[in-house]
């Protein structure tokens, strides 16, 4: 191509696809580079730190066997706010940009924009900066967070330099648990179902259930027992006929995100999982005698005295009615 003012071809025997002479600022929206096969990097700029700057918008980037950024010491370094590449570009990435590996290239851009694209990854997510929540990542893809931070990926946090394998969440149904809204003392039994398209049921599975908020207790049922779980592991597991009974005892106000997952033992694989949310509200009213049928804390009158029995509230009793007719009266 032509020679455009701060960018040659040529410098000193070497050739970079992108060159800034010093005290040039040179901003590329848009293209495609390829680094030559006699140079050794694709970008590169003076050592001289007087003004020169190279800001990278968009664009696509192929160093291919050679490196994508010439050292330079302290002089300036090239910003990346967008674009893709074929070699990792975090260190030259700003703090207020996203960057993500998505199968064979990486990704630069707005957080929400480099989000959006990780959705279409079919193998490997690798994220690099800017990212602390993904979701709707397709199963079986690999992600691993390379932030230093912990993260959210589908649900499940992975803290720092952590990775996991997504895994398809309908294969993980959770049954009985339909109420997402319980009191302070309720107790709540559910089921697990797993339910693969080819997997051994005798197998082994280890299973683990992480809450954002632990607001309950929680056992599974082995055999006729129940057992109670105190940490997020479940152990070890063995699914009759697809199914695994668990209950719930809430014992603190709030919500709660809590994320499933069944991983296979011989091979730590992930088989499947799912999240659901729940909500703890005030203490459950005291049933108000046996005959609280509804255990709301009110015993009607119907309830206490029987069919036919209805509260008077300017006199303040119950009283039995036949065809609209009072015959009698008793204080509640």
């Amino acid at each position: 191509g032509s020679k455009k003012p701060g960018i040659s071809r040529k410098i000193i025997a070497q050739t970079i696809e992108i060159w800034v002479e010093g005290g040039s600022k040179v901003t590329v929206e848009g293209g495609k580079y390829s680094a030559g096969d006699k140079g050794n990097t694709l970008l590169g700029m003076t050592d001289k730190n007087n003004g020169t700057s190279l800001t990278i918008q968009s664009g696509e980037f192929v160093a291919g066997d050679l490196g994508l950024v010439l050292p330079n010491g302290e002089g300036p370094k090239p910003v990346f706010n967008g674009g893709t590449y074929d070699k990792n570009p975090v260190n030259f990435v700003p703090d207020n940009k996203a960057a993500a590996g998505i199968d064979d290239k990486y990704v630069v851009g707005e957080t929400a924009d480099v989000v959006e694209q990780v959705k279409y990854a079919n193998t490997s997510v690798e994220v690099l900066k800017g990212i602390d929540k993904l979701d709707e990542i397709l199963s079986g893809v690999t992600v691993s967070n390379k932030t230093g931070n912990t993260i959210e990926i589908n649900g499940r946090p992975v803290e720092g330099d952590g990775a996991i394998q997504t895994e398809d969440p309908s294969l993980l149904e959770v049954l009985n648990l339909s109420v997402q809204k319980y009191r302070v003392g309720d107790v709540a039994e559910f089921k697990i179902h797993f339910k693969p398209a080819s997997y051994d049921l005798n197998k082994v599975v280890l299973g683990e259930i992480v809450a954002s908020n632990r607001l309950f207790k929680l056992w599974v049922k082995e055999g006729n027992e129940w057992k109670e779980l105190t940490g997020n592991s479940f152990g070890e597991l063995t699914f009759v006929e697809g199914n695994k009974e668990f209950k719930m005892q809430f014992t603190k106000t709030g919500q709660t995100d809590l994320y499933l997952a069944l991983n296979d033992k011989t091979d730590g694989n992930g088989l499947a999982s799912t999240v659901f949310s729940l909500t703890i509200d005030e203490k459950a009213p005291v049933c108000k005698g046996p005959k609280d049928k509804n255990c709301d804390g009110v015993a009607t009158c119907e309830e206490e005295m029987g069919k036919g029995w209805t509260w008077n509230n300017s006199k303040k009793v119950c009283e039995y009615t036949k065809s609209y007719v009072v015959v009698n009266t008793a204080a509640k």
